[in-house]
């Protein structure tokens, strides 16, 4: 599966989902996916980072990495100022071509989250896996975004241990 991610995956245009091997999110993690790409968009960056992806996560209106983010009191408009804080605008108004590329982070945190599925006999990717993709990665925006004071990447690692623990579904 992580090679169906990582080289099938080259553009995070919401249409050529089937195509790309992420056939296997479920609808929650599609929608997060979507609002990583709009907000990539709407800060004039030509990839979707990670950064974009834990936006994405806590803008949805369900799921189950929102509630953990929810508990981390991540809230999206917090995290979508600091981003701006860090990485400032873009330069883009338009992705290239008219094609939303992932960064290779990204790709290898849908890799992660493909590869958690699997180990939890998943067959569907969800946005638990997506989070637990970012958290492995521990590199990036989002891994400076999670590292805030008060929360840290053990805490958010606790967190979603127990919502997998207590199994927390994406609604």
């Amino acid at each position: 599966m992580d090679d169906v991610v990582h080289d099938a995956a080259q553009t995070a245009d919401g249409d050529d989902a089937g195509h790309s091997g992420l056939d296997r999110l479920n609808e929650c993690a599609r929608t997060a996916l979507d609002l990583a790409r709009r907000e990539a968009i709407a800060a004039g960056e030509d990839a979707l980072c990670t950064e974009h992806l834990l936006v994405g996560l806590a803008e949805t209106t369900r799921g189950a990495a929102k509630r953990v983010l929810d508990e981390l009191n991540l809230d999206a408009e917090h995290l979508r100022a600091t981003v701006r804080f860090i990485v400032g605008p873009g330069a883009n108004t338009e992705p290239a071509n008219g094609r939303m590329e992932y960064s290779p982070r990204t790709r290898r945190v849908l890799a992660l989250a493909a590869r958690d599925a699997d180990k939890r006999g998943a067959a569907q990717i969800g946005t638990l896996n997506l989070l637990s993709g970012l958290l492995r990665e521990r590199a990036g925006v989002a891994v400076l975004l999670l590292e805030t004071p008060g929360v840290g990447l053990e805490l958010a690692g606790q967190a979603l241990s127990r919502a997998h623990r207590e199994g927390w579904k994406d609604d």
